[in-house]
């Protein structure tokens, strides 16, 4: 990520992460037409409604592991591969501690988590069933299979992740049609966590496998790098207990209006998931491609990165709005089952014109994460959340209108200011470069260069 073309470089680790990330919506896709087909149309409002309160408690142990990746992406630009093995361990002991707490916890506030979100009657037990069983098993299976996939992409190896997540994600399929047809939405939360688990042993083999110093795979971490790790994670975690809330706001809203237009959101949210899949895989990559040009001194790159990435989603911006204009409707009904929705041709078409300010604002956040300020990004966060309930709770329009336009108002103030954020941070970073260690290096060689030149050349003897 240091050295050579930043596009090249860019696309040759986005595309697995972009492979595993359509692998993770297609997964997520036939798990939702599953659940429709065999538990029914209820069932997959049971899940819209469930997912929001389940994120709450899962977003901030997510957030905490792709907030270890920050200190994890910059030793492997600095190639310090021993205090890499180090961080590993502490990685592993964080995670592990906070899963039992916040499955224990969510186990027990469950119901109070889906009451505050207005879960209609008829899909509250379903609903609870759901989360429960994901919180207990899932969450703690997804965080032991997530943690050394991050940990790969943060050494650079994203094809390696990409062969456990396609086994992840295939496994799921399979025990999600074995096991929702006798079980309901329980069993589909059940494959979940038992696909997670077995892709999760061979995916350490794998990274302790990957790691040169061998003696130090165990390697304790220390007090001042596991505050690092805290202090990098914490941030990140919060940030995404903002952006739970606020979709709790606004599953809230959407509840209110009914099981009839909750599924209708849903399937909407499912056809505009087609347009942020590459702007995950992007953002990852500039995450690690960011963090490690900082760890290497390599500050120029990082805005060549930025501006590359951008060129990329633009492209794919005028494909998805063209799929979503023309069949988004179409694939949006699959999930329904007959059943219609008034608010889900509205709400997607007004979604998908502002497409962008998503694709830019997720951009922004992810870079100014890999620069080591998820502080910075978690504001952003806080803003769009804040945002988005003004939207959905203000009585100056219909409640309609809000749902529609929260998004994209969300996603407008959160560009705004992550692009102010990150303009400054690189210009601090600017006022650094000639105290660098890379830059002394390049004016050695120019100077060196320069006083050879200098010398008058010298006359041999014949």
């Amino acid at each position: 990520m240091t050295e050579g073309n930043s596009s090249k470089k860019l696309m040759a680790f986005a595309l697995p992460v972009l492979a595993g990330a359509a692998f993770s919506q297609l997964a997520g896709l036939v798990e939702s037409l599953l659940i429709s087909r065999f538990a029914g149309v209820g069932a997959f409002s049971a899940m819209a409604s469930a997912v929001p309160a389940m994120l709450l408690m899962t977003g901030f142990l997510f957030g905490m592991c792709s907030g270890f990746m920050i200190p994890a992406v910059q030793l492997a630009g600095a190639g310090d591969e021993t205090r890499f093995c180090a961080l590993t361990t502490g990685a592993t002991a964080l995670c592990a501690t906070l899963c039992t707490l916040f499955s224990c916890a969510g186990f027990v506030f469950a119901p109070a988590l889906l009451t505050l979100c207005r879960t209609p009657s008829d899909t509250f037990v379903p609903a609870l069933r759901y989360m429960r069983v994901n919180l207990v098993a899932g969450m703690p299976a997804a965080m032991a299979f997530m943690l050394p996939c991050a940990l790969m992409r943060a050494k650079g190896f994203s094809a390696m992740a990409l062969r456990f997540q396609a086994l992840s994600f295939s496994l799921e399929i399979l025990l999600t049609r074995i096991l929702v047809a006798p079980m309901g939405l329980p069993g589909a939360a059940l494959a979940s966590a038992l696909a997670s688990l077995s892709s999760a042993i061979p995916a350490w083999i794998a990274l302790l496998r990957s790691m040169q110093e061998r003696r130090a795979r165990f390697a304790p971490p220390g007090r001042a790098l596991l505050l690092r790790l805290v202090g990098c994670g914490l941030p990140v975690g919060l940030q995404s207990i903002v952006a739970a809330l606020g979709a709790m706001a606004f599953q809230s809203a959407v509840n209110a209006l009914g099981s009839a237009d909750v599924a209708g959101i849903s399937a909407a949210e499912r056809a505009l998931c087609f347009a942020s899949v590459p702007t995950s895989a992007l953002g990852a990559a500039i995450e690690v491609y960011a963090g490690q040009n900082l760890g290497a001194g390599r500050y120029d790159r990082i805005h060549m990165g930025m501006r590359n990435a951008g060129n990329m989603l633009f492209v794919w911006y005028g494909i998805s709005l063209g799929f979503l204009m023309l069949l988004g409707r179409r694939f949006a009904g699959l999930f329904l089952g007959g059943q219609s929705s008034a608010l889900l041709t509205r709400y997607l078409f007004i979604n998908a014109a502002f497409i962008p300010l998503f694709m830019g604002s997720s951009m922004l956040r992810n870079a100014l994460q890999g620069l080591g300020k998820p502080g910075l990004s978690a504001a952003s966060i806080a803003l769009e959340s804040l945002v988005r309930l003004t939207m959905v709770s203000v009585p100056l329009w219909q409640p309609s209108t809000g749902i529609c336009f929260a998004s994209p108002a969300a996603w407008l103030s959160s560009f705004i200011v992550a692009g102010i954020l990150y303009r400054r941070q690189m210009r601090l970073l600017q006022r650094r470069v000639p105290k660098s260690s890379a830059f002394r290096r390049i004016l050695s060689a120019r100077s060196s260069f320069r006083f050879q030149n200098s010398q008058p050349p010298v006359e041999r003897e014949v």
